[in-house]
C-alpha cells in the first residue's frame, strides 16, 4: 500500500512539474506599464508568417479588465480588440546590460506597404528647394531621426500641425496655409 501511495505521489509531482513549465504565474502588471503582446493570434499582411515578429509592442496598459485581462493602447492600424488575457502579455523589462531594445517592426498597411508611426516633428529645413521635417519615430532613439518631405508624412499631419503651432517661425511647406494646417 505504501508503494502505491508513493507511486501516486511521484506521478502527481511529475504532472505538477510539467504543468508549471507551460503555465507561468501572472506577472505583476499595473496600469501604465509597458508590455509586449504575443503576436501568434494577430493576422498581418506580411507575405511570410515565419518572418513576422513573435511579440509586438511595447504597448501601454490602460486598465485591468477583470482578474486575468488587460486593455492595451494599440495603434490604429492594428484592427483587433484591445483586451488580452495575461498569458498573451509580458512585462517590458529594462535590459541589465544596457543594450538597446529591439526596434518595433513597421506596421503593414492593407496595401502591403510598411508604415512607421511618427511621435514628434523636431525641426524643419529647406534642401534642394524642398521643405523637409526632422522626424522622431515612435519606439526609436535619436539615432533613428530622419529628414522627410511633407509627402511622406500624410498620416502624421497632427504632428506637423503641433510642430508649427509650437514653432511659428519654423520653415513651412508652401502647401500649408499660414496658421492653418489642412
Amino acid at each position: 500500500m505504501d508503494e502505491l501511495r508513493s507511486s501516486v505521489t511521484l506521478a502527481n509531482e511529475k504532472i505538477k512539474h510539467y504543468y508549471d513549465l507551460k503555465h507561468r504565474a501572472p506577472e505583476d502588471i499595473r496600469v501604465g506599464d509597458k508590455v509586449w503582446l504575443d503576436a501568434r493570434n494577430i493576422k498581418t499582411e506580411r507575405p511570410v508568417v515565419k518572418l513576422s515578429a513573435k511579440k509586438i509592442g511595447p504597448y501601454e496598459v490602460l486598465r485591468k479588465e477583470g482578474t486575468h485581462a488587460f486593455k492595451l493602447e494599440l495603434p490604429h492600424t492594428l484592427w483587433v480588440h484591445p483586451v488580452f488575457h495575461t498569458s498573451l502579455v509580458s512585462l517590458k523589462k529594462e535590459d541589465p546590460f544596457g543594450r538597446d531594445p529591439p526596434q518595433p517592426p513597421a506596421e503593414v498597411t492593407p496595401d502591403g506597404e510598411e508604415e512607421y508611426e511618427v511621435e514628434k516633428i523636431l525641426d524643419s529645413r529647406k534642401r534642394r528647394n524642398q521643405i523637409q521635417y526632422l522626424v522622431h519615430w515612435k519606439g526609436y532613439g535619436p539615432e533613428s531621426h530622419t529628414w522627410e518631405p511633407l509627402e511622406h508624412l500624410d498620416t502624421a499631419m497632427g504632428a506637423v500641425r503641433k510642430f508649427h503651432w509650437e514653432n511659428p517661425q519654423a520653415l513651412r511647406h508652401p502647401d500649408l496655409e499660414e496658421g492653418v494646417v489642412s
